[in-house]
């Protein structure tokens, strides 16, 4: 007989026997015995009844269920005892077992840590089927994602005395289920192979036990039918029916054949466009905002886009709950869907609070001067969204999460700005190897958001065998809490290049400024530097000779930005593009005198799976002034990871009578690059590139030739890249694609600096 039986036994019987009379005792004490693992006053928590209370049956038989409820016992008995001044309930209780170890058996593919991370309870904890029922879903589910569709998980226990049991899960993971087959019917306008290429299940061929090509995965199959039919409806198939896809697998447990049955029904191209309802402006003002046109074959996707588009248009007038659902009339003899936008657009709504949570040290200004958006403003979804990318921009955060709900009217609306944030100060110290500068110790302090003001700070030396640079910088980017940034740089840096080593300190004072175009910047910045050129190969020409010893370089730099980059550190699209120019002369107390002028240019387009593409260009010239020649250490010199990769560092362009390279004063550089994620959550990026690039001397100078823009020298490579703590990793490898005489073929790349 067992406990659960006889427990229910003794419960008729007590109130058989025990008189009616008992429900008007007191209850003076409530006792709970049995429990070991769980504790006494949690028990207690799910009792109806306590000291003080009246006795009754009914509270006893829901104290009895309520504690079973809790899951952690196989069996709960009462008992009433008489004592001084009332009864004594007394609960006895016989806990489940604890699962004191987990073990694995069988288990090939997958390592026994994984699995742990899969279960769904810990060890030292009561035995809880429910909780194994669902760990063996989530080892199943995982075995089917690695291909094992038909693996078998089942469990068993082994007591180890004191209540306490080992919990093994034995696996029988079987082998590898393939793909043998996926067959279309119904399916007139695409073939099977333009379908199957369209969808992410394949079929296995020879290497599918090497490259997992053709593994079988049931949510894999769900969504590609989703793919299926978004293809279809992209393509004028309104109509179109996909029904659950046949999966058969063969007698062996090794082949899936998949059966994908399709009703393409008629191809329907877009009708008449029209717009009823709360019409803003005019028809022809909508009318813009919607790229899906009449004649055309419909699209689906086509359709939703335009939906935000109006959805966006009337957002951005500050109705934020406009409604738009469109009507799609089907004419099935002419083969064309009528579209009528059915436009609400509800009330105006107004921004009451704004209110920022999360932030620990950022000041609240620091974040609400970033904000396109204000309290008491009408509603604005597109400075919304653009108010979170200049948040992301900051730097400071790792999350910025807006959400909205209703204020104190329907036409209000709080504004909630939740934020995650990042450290934004580094102190790091490193050793490595650099293909320009050799062997190199870095360090540096940085503060990217100095006392949660949002200013920054940062001090870095570098030391290698060829260049040895110290540098302070700070910059304020809002100076009086205005639109005004400023800074200044104080360095000193001694370098040496092939024919030539210069040293030289200096500094320099940062002002910008917004300029009425949106996401567009003027900088102005004062630039003091005294150098000297010293330590000349004896091979120089008499270019880079006659420069020789100290000079004063004091110019004037102004540049306008405009930047519409979705994220600074990793943008998908957006451009970034800048055009600046230099002066220097005898007239704001320098030596040398000469002119510079700079055009640069990134664009970036999202493609596909999250990758992108980036284009590049740059195009710079510059002259000596007042008589003088341009100084060597001012002229344009290509080549290296930051112009033509695959070509040593400053190793094209114009060269003198004795071989040696002295640069340009003119410049084309363009770079195409493919960039898509390797580990996403770590910021580790791929690249694969091509660059095209030289430097020109369009004026004459001493004992060298002058040329127009002529030869472009190629590259190709790929590489990897990391947004480190200490900054912007690269390490690439350029394949020179024409070498000519004494070049190297290629030549891998490693810095520490801007990205393109």
């Amino acid at each position: 007989m067992s406990k659960a039986f006889s427990s229910l036994i003794i419960f008729a019987l007590f109130f058989i026997f025990i008189p009616s009379a008992m429900a008007e005792d007191t209850v003076v004490k409530v006792s709970i015995k049995g429990n070991r693992a769980i504790d006494t006053d949690a028990i207690k928590a799910v009792i109806k009844t306590g000291d003080g209370k009246p006795l009754k049956p009914e509270e006893i038989r829901d104290s009895i269920k309520a504690i079973f409820e809790m899951g952690y016992f196989t069996d709960v008995q009462a008992e009433v005892s008489g004592m001084e001044g009332g009864k004594e309930l007394v609960f006895t209780v016989f806990e489940r077992p604890q699962v004191r170890e987990v073990e694995f058996t069988g288990n090939k593919e997958i390592d026994k840590d994984k699995l742990k991370d899969l279960l769904t309870f810990k060890t030292y904890t009561i035995l809880d089927a429910n909780k194994i029922k669902e760990s063996i879903a989530k080892i199943k589910a995982e075995y089917e994602d690695n291909g094992y569709y038909v693996a078998d998980i089942q469990y068993r226990l082994e007591d180890i005395g004191e209540n306490q049991v080992k919990l093994i899960f034995e696996i029988n993971e079987n082998e590898k289920v393939m793909v043998k087959k996926i067959t279309f019917l119904g399916n007139k306008t695409y073939d099977g192979e333009t379908l199957n290429k369209l969808m992410q299940t394949k079929e296995g061929s020879w290497s599918s036990w090497v490259t997992s090509r053709g593994t079988f995965k049931e949510d894999m199959l769900k969504g590609d039918m989703e793919i299926l039919s978004s293809h279809y409806l992209n393509n004028g198939y309104i109509q179109v029916k996909i029904d659950e896809p046949q999966v058969s697998l063969t007698a062996d447990k090794k082949w899936i054949y998949i059966t994908v049955r399709i009703d393409e029904g008629k191809k329907f191209r877009v009708g008449k466009i029209e717009f009823r309802g709360d019409i803003l402006d005019s028809v022809e003002d909508l009318s813009k905002n919607v790229k899906i046109k009449e004649g055309e074959i419909f699209s689906r996707d086509r359709l939703r886009q335009d939906i935000v588009n109006l959805t966006d248009l009337y957002g951005d007038k500050g109705y934020a709950f406009a409604n738009i659902v469109p009507l799609t009339p089907l004419d099935q003899d002419k083969q064309i869907v009528d579209i009528t936008f059915d436009i609400r657009k509800g009330e105006l709504v107004y921004f009451e609070k704004i209110n920022i949570i999360g932030n620990v040290k950022t000041r609240d200004k620091v974040i609400r001067r970033e904000l396109k958006v204000a309290e008491s403003e009408l509603y604005n979804g597109t400075n919304l969204k653009k108010s979170r990318q200049k948040l992301n921009n900051l730097g400071f955060f790792e999350e910025v999460n807006i959400s909205t709900d209703r204020g104190s009217s329907p036409e209000r609306l709080n504004l909630t700005i939740d934020i995650k944030e990042r450290p934004t100060g580094t102190l790091s110290l490193g050793a490595g190897y650099s293909s320009i500068d050799s062997f190199v110790v870095t360090g540096s302090v940085s503060q990217g958001n100095l006392f949660g003001r949002g200013q920054k700070l940062q001090l870095s030396a570098e030391y290698g065998g060829k260049r040895q640079t110290y540098n302070l910088g700070f910059t304020e980017p809002r100076l009086f809490d205005t639109e005004i940034s400023a800074g200044f740089d104080v360095y000193n840096m001694e370098k040496e290049y092939s024919d030539f080593t210069k040293k030289s300190n200096g500094g320099d004072v940062r002002f910008g400024f917004p300029l009425r175009f949106e996401d567009t910047r003027s900088y102005l910045t004062y630039r003091y530097e005294e150098s000297d050129i010293f330590d000349i190969s004896e091979d120089a020409g008499t270019y880079i000779t006659d420069q020789a010893g100290k000079n004063v370089t004091s110019s004037i730099t102004a540049s306008v930005v405009r930047d519409t980059r979705d994220n600074y550190i990793a943008p998908t699209k957006g451009s970034n593009n800048t055009a600046s120019a230099e002066v220097a002369g005898n007239l704001l107390g320098g030596t040398r005198s000469f002119v510079k002028y700079i055009g640069s240019s990134s664009w970036f387009f999202p493609v596909f799976w999250n990758t992108s593409v980036m284009f590049h260009g740059t195009i710079g010239y510059a002259e000596g002034t007042e008589g003088k020649d341009l100084p060597i250490d001012e002229r344009f010199f290509v080549g290296g990871i930051n112009t033509v990769r695959g070509f040593e560092s400053r190793s094209l362009g114009p060269m003198d009578s004795s071989g040696s390279i002295i640069g340009g004063d003119s410049e084309l550089v363009f770079n195409v690059e493919y960039l898509f994620p390797l580990v996403k959550e770590a910021g580790l990026r791929g690249v694969i590139f091509f660059d095209a690039g030289n430097a020109y001397n369009i004026n004459k100078v001493e004992d060298s030739e002058s040329d127009d823009f002529g030869e472009l020298r190629t590259g190709a490579g790929y590489g990897v890249r990391w947004y480190s703590p200490i900054g912007p990793l690269r390490l690439e490898w350029g394949y020179n694609l024409n070498p000519k005489k004494d070049e190297k073929r290629s030549r891998w790349e490693f810095s520490i600096g801007t990205f393109f």
